[in-house]
Order: structure tokens, then sequence, then C-alpha cells
């Protein structure tokens, strides 16, 4: 009996043990699986849930098809107060290199390889070797040495083998070898002429033969050898202006407006090939000029409004400030009137509201350009306006976010001697601001509205110092609450929201040393940034908007006394800038709304017209 009861209590100090469920940490690419398990416990003994993706009975689990945490629990069948469980990232990842690289015996090239990483921190390690390995268990050492004295290097350079043949070289990433990729090394020695050993001749051909595109546009080009026993091409610019991009698939791509020849060469037989010729257009489009000098207004301010349309609001028209309210259809590229300001003003912050309408604060008016401190709301549909309570402070540089059920924040700036302003709330029920907090609130700050309601405000300047606190405004509690930092102090730069709202970019700026080319990215949960490449040239007083194809548009500002002419989209994927369009014109302080087709139009001060004419355009960015 004694026997039997201190075996029950043994049960009972191993049942009470804690359990462990392994791995504690893991990431897992999306939609693939990761074995949990419970040493010292039967799996079946379990109850397995995951709050994102699947885990069966075994502790199997399926990580979702979208990156982010997964948290997997597992409770005893017999005591619910026996559970255990870990956090796995489901991460998105994507291996791929060119499929083929085409070489002569003993020549050198590298094979070019991208890997695009979302959802976490990742070892960007790859593994090289001649050959495909046969199972994901076998280390980079396995796979035999390559013949002919080629070889394949640890950072992708290789050395061709001296005999001609297709030779395969594996790329295996090395924490997850799962994640694979193969490019052909193919050896070829090329034929002199132009004929083949059977004697027909040998030419080649290229389709489209003529072709138009818009700068940053892509266009793909095909080639077809005939009489070779090789149809590979290399392809080349021939000639145009400098900046073109020619992947060796054909595809083309340049910044810089002009007449390009595209050339495409047998691999075979060099003396062999033909080109195409492609006409880039200018990416900038005017708006109808009869149109658009409605709207040729320095400091003016736009919001959407109605039925996809625009409003823009007052601004100043070379001779005096404007208190004329248009309506923009950017489908139809008309402007229509849409009544008056209480105030003609310029540089004012305006937003719409919940109930369809715009709040519009300060900003300047008067012969002087003085300062204002009032504010008033505009119903484009009805074409009125209306005086409302004034703010207590001018906010000049200062943020204007609409809040739910009508209302809005209002926050930073200075007063006209430079003082810093604090915050308040305008309330639709008493039309009036009221104060939510006194302290000073940084100047040119930037700022994002989220889908729960919450505004987040980032950087800015404090005594004409950068900082890069982040705050988050709660409008059910009206306060602030600090979650985190920028890397890197700075002002007057932008920052965007991207389609998952998990995440923010901010892009340029002015830093502590002046204007910044750098970029970083804000996990909005935890509130840690980390780098996100890097522009060719620093700017601020620039604008940035998401496009429909997830990349982020970079636009106008600068560095120094001259405004940029390059637009740039920044990836997402790669976490790189790439120049999309040599523009031809500088804009300071650009304003850019997104049309239905998804184009982009902007508003601005052209730096190049400041002599002959101070007056901003409206151009479409075609994309």
């Amino acid at each position: 009996m004694r026997i039997i009861c201190l075996l029950f209590a043994m049960l009972q100090g191993l049942m009470a043990q804690p359990l462990t469920m392994l791995p504690k940490q893991a990431l897992v690419p999306c939609g693939q699986t990761l074995q949990l398990r419970i040493p010292g416990q039967d799996p079946k003994a379990f109850r397995w849930q995951a709050d994102r993706g699947t885990v069966d009975e075994s502790g199997l689990f399926t990580a979702p098809g979208q990156y982010g945490p997964c948290r997997i629990n597992a409770t005893d069948w017999q005591d619910v107060n026996r559970t255990v469980s870990v956090e796995i990232r489901a991460v998105e990842i994507r291996l791929q290199s060119s499929p083929e690289l085409v070489l002569k015996p003993r020549e050198e090239g590298r094979i070019q390889v991208e890997l695009a990483f979302r959802g976490g921190e990742l070892d960007r390690k790859l593994l090289w070797a001649y050959g495909k390995r046969q199972s994901e268990d076998d280390a980079a050492g396995a796979a035999p040495p390559m013949p002919h004295e080629g070889r394949v290097d640890a950072t992708g350079w290789v050395r061709a083998p001296s005999e001609e043949g297709v030779y395969p070289v594996e790329i295996v990433l090395a924490t997850d070898p799962r994640i694979r990729t193969v490019t052909l090394l193919r050896v070829f020695r090329p034929r002199p002429g132009r004929v083949n050993p059977q004697g027909d001749p040998v030419s080649v051909r290229v389709q489209p033969d003529k072709s138009e595109c818009r700068a940053g546009e892509h266009q793909s080009f095909s080639a077809t050898v005939i009489g070779a026993d090789l149809e590979l091409v290399a392809w080349s610019i021939a000639a145009g202006p400098k900046d073109g991009e020619l992947d060796p698939q054909g595809v083309f791509r340049t910044p810089q407006p002009g007449k390009y020849r595209i050339r495409a060469t047998s691999i075979a037989y060099p003396e062999c090939w033909a080109e195409a010729e492609v006409t880039v257009e200018s990416s900038v489009k005017s708006v109808k000029e009869e149109e658009a000098t409605k709207a040729n207004r320095l400091g003016i301010t736009i919001v959407p409004g109605p039925r996809q349309t625009y409003v823009i609001l007052g601004g100043w028209d070379g001779e005096q400030i404007s208190g004329e309210v248009l309506l923009h259809d950017s489908m139809a590229g008309t402007f229509q009137p849409c009544g008056a300001l209480q105030v003609p003003r310029a540089r004012s912050l305006a937003v719409p509201l919940s109930d369809g309408t715009v709040l519009v604060v300060g900003g300047i008016g008067g012969k002087g350009s003085t300062p204002l401190r009032d504010a008033e709301r505009l119903d484009p549909e009805r074409k009125v306006s209306w005086r409302v309570g004034a703010p207590k402070w001018f906010h000049i540089g200062g943020l204007l976010q609409p809040l739910p059920g009508g209302s809005a924040l209002l926050l930073g700036g200075h007063e006209p001697q430079g003082q810093p302003c604090g915050a308040e709330v305008f309330d639709p029920a008493t039309a009036a601001f009221r104060t939510v907090d006194e302290r000073p609130w940084p100047v040119h700050a930037a700022s994002v509205r989220l889908k729960d309601g919450r505004v987040l405000i980032l950087g800015g300047e404090l005594n004409q110092k950068p900082v890069a606190v982040l705050w988050s405004f709660d409008p059910g509690k009206g306060t602030f609450t600090p979650f985190g930092k920028l890397a890197q102090a700075r002002s007057r730069f932008t920052a965007t929201l991207l389609w998952d709202e998990k995440e923010l970019v901010a892009i340029g700026g002015r830093g502590a040393q002046g204007a910044l080319a750098t970029a970083e990215r804000i996990d909005l949960a935890k509130g840690l940034s980390s780098p996100a490449g890097r522009m060719p040239a620093p700017r601020e007083r620039h604008a940035a908007i998401l496009i429909p194809t997830g990349q982020i548009l970079v636009f106008g500002g600068g560095d120094g006394p001259r405004a940029s002419k390059t637009m740039e989209d920044w990836n997402p994927d790669s976490g790189t800038f790439q120049v999309r369009s040599q523009m031809g014109i500088g804009v300071w302080l650009p304003v850019l709304f997104l049309n239905l087709d998804g184009g982009v139009f902007v508003q601005g001060l052209p730096e190049d017209n400041l002599a002959k004419n101070p007056l901003p355009g409206i151009w479409r960015l075609w994309d």
C-alpha cells in the first residue's frame, strides 16, 4: 500500500511540473509548417489551438498566409489548469535568382539574387553550391565540386567551367533550408560569322520593334533567334539618354524621357543582332490650361470632397489672398466654384469631418499676410461656410487631424512670436475648441490617423531642434501616450501608413545636421524603428503618398536652394528607393492626391517658374 501511495505521489509530482513547448520562438514562412512538441508529453493528450494559422492534434502548426505573430496554446484535456503557449512569427520570405547565367568557358560573373522578407528579423546568409542537394538536411559542403575547374563562392560569384554545358547552382537560405532556388549556369562558346554549321543564315528579331511609354513605366521586349541552336540573347541599350535600365529578360525602364534603341545580340552568334526603338515621354502631364489656371494659387489647401472629388481652399493668386473655394473632379479634369470662405486665407489647416463638412483653421490673411487665429466650417454640397469658435493658439506649422464623431485634433506649431503651442480638440456640439494638453508640442511634426480613431504624432522641432519621440492620442480618453522613438530625430518629413496599418514609413526631413536622405520603418505594435533604405539625395519639405501598388511615391522638396527634379518610389518588399522619373521640374511644398484610376495629381510651386511667374500649377503624375 505504501508503494502504491508513493507511486501516486510521484505521478502527481510529475504532472505538477511546469510544461514547456518547443521551440519557444521561431520564424515560419507563410503557408509552411512547424512541428511543435511538449517534452515528455503525448501531444494527443492536449487540446491545441492557434489564434492565426492552424495546428493539428499532433502539434503540427501551419502558418497563415499573412505575416505577423501567431500564438499557439496547448491545454491538458484532463486538467484545464495545465496549459502552455508559445508565440511563433509567420513571415513572408521570397528568394529569387536569375533563371540562367550564360558565360563563356572560364569567364566570371555573378548570379543575381533577390531576398525579400517581411514580418521579423532575418539572418540573410545564403549557401551556394553546385548541383541540387537531395534533402533539406544536407550541408552546403555536401554538394560535389563543380567540374572542369568551375566554382561558385559564398557571394554568388561564379567562374565558369572550361567545358560547354549546363551546370545547376542552388542557393539556400542558411537559417531555413526549405527556402531555396536554382540558377542554371550555361557555358557556351560563341560561334563566328552569321551562318550556322548547316549553312543556314542566323538572324535576330525583336518585338515590338517600335513602342512608346512614359518615364518610370516598364516596357517589355522579346527576342527570337532564328537558325541558332542557342536562342538566348544579351540585351543592351544601344542609344539614348543615360539612366536607362534593361534587365536580362528584356524589361526596359528609365526615369529620363527621350528616344532609345534597345539591342538584342545573339549569345551564340555575337555578330547577329537586332534593335527596337522606344520613345519615352515625361511622367508629368499638365491639366488643361484653361482649367488649371483657376487653381493657380500659392498656399492653397486641398482636402477630399464628396463623391471622389477634391476641395481646393483659398490661396494667393499673385495679387491678393483669395477666399474662393473650388471643387475639382480629377476624373473629368474640371474645376467648379463651390462657394467662398468667410475669411480669405492661404496656408490654412483643413480636414474633412465625418458629417461631410470641412473644418478650416488658421493660415494667413489680409494684405500683410497676417497670421490668423480663427476657424470656420464649409459644406461643399450646399456651397456655404460659417464661422465657429476660435482656437486658443495660432498653431503656425501645426497639425490638424479628424477624430470620430465629427471632432478634430489641433496640435503643435508656434505663435507669431515663436512660442510653441499646446493641443486642443474641436467639439462639433459646441462649435468650439477645448484645450486637452497645455504642454508645448513640436512644430513641423508628422501625424497619421488610424482606423480605430487614434492619432499618432511623430518627431518635429522644439526650440529649433529636431525631436524623435512618438506619441499616440486616444480620443476616447483625451490623453497622450508615448509609444516609442524614431531612430533619427527629424522634422519636415513625411509619415505614410502601409496598407495593413501595422507599419508606417518616415521619409527624409531635417535632422540636427541638415536635410536627411534616410527612411525608417516603424512597427506600430511595438513602437520600434528599423532602417528602411536611403534616397539618392536628401529631401525636406517634400510629399509622399501610398499608391495602389503598395509603393510609396516621393515627390518634390529637396536640400538647399534647389528643389529635387526626381520622383522616387519606395518598395515595401525590398525596403529600397528607386528613381521613377526625371521630372524636369523641381517643386517645393507639393500636395499629392490620388485619383480613382490610380493616377497621382500634384499641386505645388515649380521652382523654375519663380522668376517668370510665381504661380503654381496642377499636374498629373502618370504611374
